[in-house]
């Protein structure tokens, strides 16, 4: 157990992050790419990648006899022309090519953020959302334990990182309620800081998960292109128990992400 309480603090815009050594990270983009990337592995895609460039996925077609679905929308939320599915919950939930494949996705928010820690340093960084809260909080806290390292919750915001989203913020809230919890459960000290504590408060206005993300922004955005579904489905809790990791490989033009 690591000596020393874990310092768990929260970025609301990716940006925050200046220092990137001794940190692991939680990327969320609740609505949609991080529910996203695990309802496909819950759809049983066999790999996924992310990418800050859908054109480099058709460069690669042309040099490779290997081929990837593309998930990938446009700045409105809607399937990016040229890609196989848009990053909607409930399409890939119906969608019989996910199983065995393997995806390579395209967000405005989520893979961007991923994309600027990588290109920062990071190397350990989660892909956290309310399906998979509870799962990716207490990975991330076993790691800690081991390495002495902190946790930050990275919210993916919204127009490519620069503006906060209440989705985000209170998908972190919600995380958070998961790591005291578990620090609680194994006896680890935690120390919040006070963008954590920020954070948390956000537990105490909204009554429920749903409540919260259809009072977001990024939720009205949904609504404007007939995705209410999606909102809905993003809102659930805890129905995974993965704990999806980027990998660093040299294999491909793009960043793994690893089940776990």
């Amino acid at each position: 157990m690591a000596s020393n309480p874990i310092e768990f603090g929260v970025a609301f815009i990716p940006f925050e992050c200046f220092e990137t050594q001794s940190t692991i990270y939680i990327v969320v983009d609740v609505i949609r790419a991080t529910s996203t990337i695990v309802t496909l592995f819950e759809q049983g895609c066999r790999r996924v990648f992310l990418t800050d460039d859908v054109q480099k996925v058709h460069d690669f077609h042309q040099a490779s006899t290997e081929r990837f679905l593309i998930c990938a929308e446009d700045a409105v939320g809607r399937r990016l022309e040229g890609a196989d599915f848009s990053p909607s919950l409930l399409g890939i939930q119906n969608n019989a090519s996910i199983e065995g494949s393997s995806v390579v996705i395209q967000t405005s928010n989520g893979t961007a953020a991923a994309h600027y820690l990588v290109e920062k340093g990071a190397s350990s960084i989660y892909m956290g959302s309310l399906l998979n809260g509870r799962a990716v909080v207490e990975a991330a806290l076993d790691q800690a334990q081991g390495t002495g390292e902190g946790i930050t919750i990275v919210c993916a915001g919204r127009k490519n990182g620069k503006l906060v989203t209440l989705d985000d913020i209170y998908c972190a809230a919600k995380l958070m309620d998961h790591a005291l919890a578990y620090a609680r459960q194994q006896g680890i000290a935690l120390s919040l800081q006070d963008s954590a504590k920020f954070a948390y408060s956000q537990l105490s206005i909204y009554p429920t998960s749903e409540v919260a993300l259809h009072a977001s922004a990024s939720a009205e955005n949904l609504r404007k292109i007939q995705s209410t579904d999606d909102i809905n489905l993003c809102a659930i809790e805890n129905v995974s128990n993965l704990a999806p990791q980027l990998y660093d490989q040299q294999d491909y033009p793009f960043i793994e992400i690893r089940r776990n």
